[in-house]
C-alpha cells in the first residue's frame, strides 16, 4: 500500500493554491494509478453525512471513517459506518454497530481512549453475521 497525502499537503498550505489546482493534483494522481492497474482507496475525514458526500468521486474505494451506514450510498466501494461514536457505551452507539454489521464493507477507527469491553461488544456485533 502507498499513502498519498492530500493535495493541499503536496502543494503546500499557501494562499495562492485553489481549488482548481488542488483538484488538477488529485485527477493526476489517480490517472497515473489508473495507468498502472492499482487499486485506489479515497478517504474523505471531512464527510459525516450525505448531504456533503458526492457519489461520483473517483477511486476503487472510497472511505468514510466519520460516515454513519444510514447515510452511505449503497454501493460496495463505499467503506464507512463506523464513527468514532460507535465506539462508545451507549445505546444510539450499539444502533449504529448493528447498522454497519449489515454492510459488506465497514471502515472507521477505533479511539485511542475507547473501552475495551466496548470494543470487544462492537467487534462482535460486526462479525456476528459474517
Amino acid at each position: 500500500m502507498l499513502g498519498c497525502p492530500s493535495p493541499r499537503r503536496l502543494l503546500g498550505s499557501g494562499a495562492g493554491v485553489g481549488f482548481g489546482a488542488l483538484d488538477d493534483v488529485a485527477v493526476g494522481l489517480l490517472a497515473a494509478a489508473g495507468h498502472y492497474g492499482w487499486v485506489t482507496a479515497v478517504r474523505l475525514d471531512g464527510v459525516s453525512g450525505s448531504d456533503r458526500f458526492d457519489a461520483g468521486l473517483s477511486g476503487d474505494l472510497v472511505l468514510l471513517p466519520h460516515t454513519t451506514a444510514d447515510v452511505l450510498p449503497d454501493d460496495r466501494r463505499h467503506g464507512g459506518g463506523l464513527p468514532p461514536e460507535v465506539w462508545t457505551d451507549t445505546g444510539e452507539a450499539a444502533r449504529l454497530a448493528d447498522a454497519a454489521a449489515k454492510r459488506g464493507f465497514r471502515f472507521g477507527e477505533i479511539p485511542y481512549d475507547a473501552s475495551p469491553e466496548t470494543v470487544l461488544t462492537r467487534i462482535n456485533t460486526l462479525t456476528a453475521s459474517e
